[in-house]
């Protein structure tokens, strides 16, 4: 888990790239997080944080 403050940012300012100058940053922020968290649990089939891996469950029929 990351926090991050995005100082004078107003409400939803992620939806407002254009618009409010820390959004691209947050986002990129976001995007690099969840790309190596992502690729962490690919290789390790675990989930971020340590908690337990998603077990899948298959439907008959």
């Amino acid at each position: 888990m990351r926090l991050t403050a995005y100082p004078g940012a107003g409400h939803a300012f992620l939806a407002m790239p254009g618009v409010e100058p820390q959004a691209e940053t947050a986002l990129t922020q976001i995007h690099e997080f969840l790309r190596a968290a992502l690729a962490a649990c690919g290789r390790h089939g675990a989930r971020p944080g340590g908690a337990a891996p998603l077990r899948h469950r298959h439907r008959a029929g």
